[in-house]
């Protein structure tokens, strides 16, 4: 059972909206890896290279990359840094306010208790 799944099966159904998007996010990253590797294999091409060399010019085209692609590159992948952020900012609020509940419900358990007992 891969990651995601086993997440899903394992959602408590009235936080589920709560849950960080695992599929989405992979989803997300795949396309990332492939336009990535478009442009490389792009650039490769612009340099000469066939798609399955791989010597000492990988340097070049490296270079190339950086210097071609580089703004679109970044923007993709701080577009899927953004997705990620997000993500685990909702999760992590709603953790923290499920956190701040449980403490002051232990409070008031604690007071019951030291009350009963004092009776």
């Amino acid at each position: 059972m891969n990651y995601s799944k086993c997440v899903e099966s394992y959602k408590v159904p009235e936080w589920a909206s709560e849950y960080i998007d695992y599929r989405n996010l992979k989803k997300s990253l795949y396309e990332l890896q492939q336009t990535l590797k478009g442009n490389f294999l792009c650039v490769k091409e612009e340099c000469g290279m066939s798609e399955s060399e791989d010597s000492s010019s990988e340097v070049e085209v490296l270079s190339h990359v950086i210097n071609m692609k580089k703004s679109l590159d970044v923007s993709i992948i701080e577009k899927w840094s953004s997705l990620y952020l997000v993500s685990i900012s909702k999760a992590d609020k709603f953790y923290l306010l499920k956190l701040k509940e449980v403490a002051r419900k232990l409070e008031e358990l604690k007071g019951t208790i030291a009350n009963s007992i004092v009776l």
